[in-house]
């Protein structure tokens, strides 16, 4: 056993009750373990502190100090082993059959469609009803919006929280992609929420869903790798069960009439976060500045290209380590900051959206950052609009998420 355990990336943990008592789900966001743990509390306050800094010694100290009773060394090794066990320590364990899974990914010829079942209906004809009801759900003022969106649409943001909360927004953004938009490629630049360190992360693989596979333009994704300075196939496994491109692979398929050529280029993108104690620019970075020129190259290079950015914006609340309480006033000023980087968005201005996030080191973790900076730094666009911002509150967790739908021509 480690001297210092630790809970590796991507467990998040959520309050509930089994039997009637009060427990802890612990969950992985990254899908690697499918089932969650659950944990009495009292365990999960040992469990915290699994971070890699606490020996056993300084848990039975800091369990002491909170419960007033000893709790004796090889409890919290069995607990510790648990935790193993279930692949949720970052440990040679772990390691190893992440590595296998990753070998299997590598090998596979397509990217499956982890989510459906999960994020979205597995049967073909449910998720055709589901997506539908999520269009028609549209307000009429919503409907006169989209029917009146200038054309042609060359970019969207929408967001890549789950369909049900973020319904008026993906149904927005995707019904102003069929009215307005003449594009065949879709190059979708998504969020890499619990991948490798890799700036950007590349894939050849066609994506699957329940509506048809959907090819991936492999000619285009080699000139990308080819241009790029470093390995972009290094943080490919990414791809494996991150949901920020697949939503937006199975809105496109459902919106596009069967038989309608369809191609994406898949391209994660990790946090820009490492930078924002630096005043310099992303695009100062050499791999930043050579992922877009080579994606400017390429896009200029075809007809009908349509850039997505795959991105939710604010995230605060206790679920993110945010202790405040979600006051109205806490979230107007949320939603005014968010309003400011969209508004710079609009005037496609890269810096400006960059700028309104490092000034207090994203604070307010918006993950969608990296994807919106790289399609306005590479589409073929003038002015974007906003379409509509929403903040979606659980009241469970104290937390809450902003996103937003914007088009841009």
């Amino acid at each position: 056993m480690q001297e210092c355990p630790k809970l590796r990336p991507g467990i998040e943990a959520f309050p509930g009750t089994a039997g009637g008592r009060p427990v802890v789900y612990l969950h992985d966001a990254t899908s690697i373990v499918e089932e969650p743990l659950v944990v009495p509390q009292d365990v999960f306050f040992i469990v915290a502190l699994l971070d890699g800094k606490h020996t056993i010694r300084d848990i039975q100290t800091a369990y002491a100090r909170q419960f007033g009773t000893l709790v004796f060394s090889d409890h919290i090794a069995r607990i510790v082993a648990e935790m193993d066990a279930h692949l949720l320590l970052d440990g040679e364990r772990f390691r190893k059959v992440v590595s296998e899974l990753e070998q299997e990914f590598r090998a596979a010829p397509v990217r499956p469609a982890t989510g459906a079942g999960r994020s979205y209906e597995a049967d073909s004809t449910a998720l055709r009803r589901q997506l539908d009801a999520l269009l028609e759900s549209l307000s009429p003022a919503d409907q006169e919006m989209v029917a009146a969106a200038q054309r042609p649409v060359k970019a969207i943001v929408a967001p890549h929280i789950d369909y049900e909360r973020g319904c008026c927004c993906y149904a927005l953004a995707h019904s102003i992609l069929r009215g307005a938009c003449e594009a065949e490629l879709f190059v979708i630049l998504g969020t890499n929420h619990f991948g490798s360190d890799a700036r950007f992360a590349l894939t050849e693989k066609d994506f699957e869903t329940p509506l048809g596979r959907v090819p991936t333009d492999k000619r285009f994704v080699g000139a990308l790798a080819e241009a790029y300075d470093g390995d972009a196939f290094e943080g490919e496994f990414g791809h494996r069960n991150e949901h920020s491109i697949e939503l937006q692979v199975v809105f496109l398929r459902h919106m596009l009439p069967d038989g309608a050529q369809l191609g994406i280029v898949p391209i994660l993108c990790g946090s820009f976060d490492d930078l924002m104690a630096d005043a310099a620019s992303p695009g100062d970075v050499p791999e930043i500045a050579g992922m877009i020129s080579a994606l400017r190259q390429e896009i200029a290079a075809r007809d009908k290209v349509c850039v997505i950015a795959s991105a939710d914006l604010s995230h605060i609340g206790r679920r993110f380590g945010d202790e405040r309480p979600l006051t109205p006033g806490y979230l107007g000023s949320v939603e005014d900051r968010d309003r400011e980087m969209l508004e710079g968005a609009a005037q496609i201005d890269a810096e400006r959206v960059y700028r309104s996030v490092q000034k207090d080191e994203n604070a307010r973790n918006v993950c969608g950052l990296a994807a919106i900076y790289m399609l306005l730094q590479v589409a073929d666009v003038e002015r974007g609009t906003l379409l509509k911002y929403e903040q979606a509150i659980d009241g469970q967790t104290g937390s809450a998420v902003a996103f937003a739908a914007m088009a841009f021509h």
